[in-house]
């Protein structure tokens, strides 16, 4: 027959395996409820979108005039800013091309510059 010193140490051990296990469980239940919620909010929000765009669907009757004036308009807008945002890509496209040019000539110029230090080294010997 073993000790009781040894049975209150294994009482012991296993009531800390039964906390942790209880703690263990309890977490996965509040995030399965948390995961489960979510998924609820998010379906709600998915229907609550659907039934909105059904409805816009709805709404939309015959064009008057006001609103293909609005959209030919729009489309305008939506043009020039295009041909506005072409426009800036090209200068930047340029600008980059300048400052490559730029940075080649000056490594040409430094190559230059050690040649002709060389030779007048050279010319000094």
């Amino acid at each position: 027959m073993p000790s009781t010193t040894f049975i209150i140490g294994t009482w012991k051990k296993t009531k800390k395996k039964k906390k942790k296990k209880k703690q263990t469980q309890k977490q996965k239940k509040k995030t399965k409820k948390m995961k489960k919620k979510k998924k609820q909010k998010k379906k709600k929000k998915k229907k609550k979108k659907k039934k909105k765009k059904k409805k816009k669907k709805k709404k939309t009757t015959k064009t008057t005039k006001t609103t293909t004036k609005k959209k030919k308009k729009k489309k305008k807008k939506k043009k020039k800013k295009k041909k506005k945002k072409k426009k800036k890509k090209k200068k930047k496209k340029k600008n980059e091309d300048e400052e490559e040019e730029e940075e080649e000539d000056d490594e040409d110029d430094d190559e230059e510059e050690e040649e002709e230090e060389e030779e007048e080294k050279e010319e000094e010997e």
